[in-house]
């Protein structure tokens, strides 16, 4: 790939040369590359990657239509990510992660706190809760919330009181705006 500037001769030329050159603007500079070669048929994992990326696509082109996704993902442009849709998309494409669930405090009564530790390349904004039994049976479910003082953490309180704590089974799940 080799980029040509200030070469009036080229100035907006775009498109295919011989079936071997590709010429393309990219970001207000003239690209040429060879013609890439197309797979004879996907992998399985290539496909689940195609399938990965349209979904990203249709998910960056709805949250450039609410206001405060479109708000907040302008706000997090950067030389990397220069546009809004970019950032969207990449945070479509990377999945939050939750890296701790602190129970030390969760005793089965009401009112235990129980911490959750989770981020997102871009910002989680919610965290829901389910507690289950050991045969697999909801105890009780929330929206955990944030721990002003602490970053990237959210606390649960328990409101159903349950005796067989050491069997129960906690699942955090973090929401970003892709719960669009």
């Amino acid at each position: 790939m080799s980029k040509i500037d200030n070469n009036p001769l080229l100035l907006g030329i775009s498109g295919m040369l011989a079936k071997m050159l590709v010429f393309r603007q990219f970001r207000g500079k003239l690209v040429v590359s060879h013609r890439p070669a197309k797979p004879r048929k996907l992998t399985p994992h290539q496909e689940e990657m195609k399938a990965r990326f349209k979904d990203s696509i249709r998910y960056a082109k709805r949250a450039m239509q609410d206001v405060d996704p479109r708000a907040a993902y302008s706000a997090a442009i950067t030389p990397n990510k220069f546009s809004a849709f970019h950032v969207a998309q990449t945070d479509a494409l990377t999945p939050p992660i939750v890296h701790a669930i602190d129970t030390s405090r969760y005793r089965g009564a009401a009112g235990d706190p129980i911490i959750i530790h989770a981020t997102d390349d871009f910002r989680v904004i919610a965290v829901y809760i389910v507690v289950t039994a050991a045969d697999g049976n909801e105890i009780e479910r929330g929206e955990a919330t944030p721990i002003p003082r602490l970053a990237d953490r959210w606390q649960y309180i328990t409101r159903v009181v349950h005796a067989a704590v050491t069997q129960s089974r906690i699942i955090a799940t973090p929401l970003t705006f892709r719960g669009m």
